[in-house]
């Protein structure tokens, strides 16, 4: 009788503990994080007055071409008559880092959603790490890293903090401007 009552006190212990831990690290990822997929997202729907679906589209695949780097050669969804666009990017930051990501578009007549995430880290790792060259992680792998790492780990948060909404304050602009006709 008493083995089970011990038994079932120290497996919650346990488990109480390990939660402890769990919610210790996920903390430091106070990024917007969706509750079905778990992966760092943002999203949001804008009013885009006059424009239509097809006019949305075209703004955003222009914007992408212009704010992402080797955004000809990265693989990108286009239908204008159903109001889709989507594509991988990446941005480089003036201090040295790059950061890529998956942006969704998705238009109607006078609005678009769009939708950002996928987002992976890449940096040089030097000759002397076990892995030298590019490497890439992803921002959700962030919330993994144990204590002694936090100070990394809050650099990155602020990085994403910064520049996504700069990103995205261009996005808009872009999405409420006319494409000249020659360009599109």
């Amino acid at each position: 009788m008493k083995l089970p009552l011990l038994l079932a006190g120290l497996l919650a212990l346990v488990v109480s503990t390990a939660l402890a831990q769990e919610a210790e690290r996920f903390k430091y990822a106070d990024l917007p994080i969706d509750a079905t997929t778990h992966l760092v997202t943002y999203t949001d729907v804008v009013r885009a007055t006059g424009a239509t679906k097809e006019q949305l589209c075209l703004r955003a695949k222009a914007w992408a071409t212009s704010s992402f780097m080797d955004s000809e050669r990265a693989p990108q969804m286009f239908d204008g008559a159903a109001g889709t666009y989507s594509c991988r990017g990446a941005v480089h930051l003036p201090y040295g880092t790059t950061y890529s990501m998956v942006l969704a578009i998705q238009a109607k007549d006078g609005s678009y959603r769009y939708t950002i995430n996928q987002l992976f880290y890449a940096y040089n790792a030097s000759s002397s790490d076990a892995l030298s060259g590019t490497q890439a992680e992803s921002v959700e792998h962030w919330a993994t890293y144990k204590k002694k790492n936090l100070h990394y780990v809050d650099v990155r948060i602020h990085e994403v903090r910064q520049f996504l909404p700069e990103l995205l304050a261009s996005l808009h602009a872009a999405m409420s401007t006319e494409i000249p006709e020659a360009t599109r």
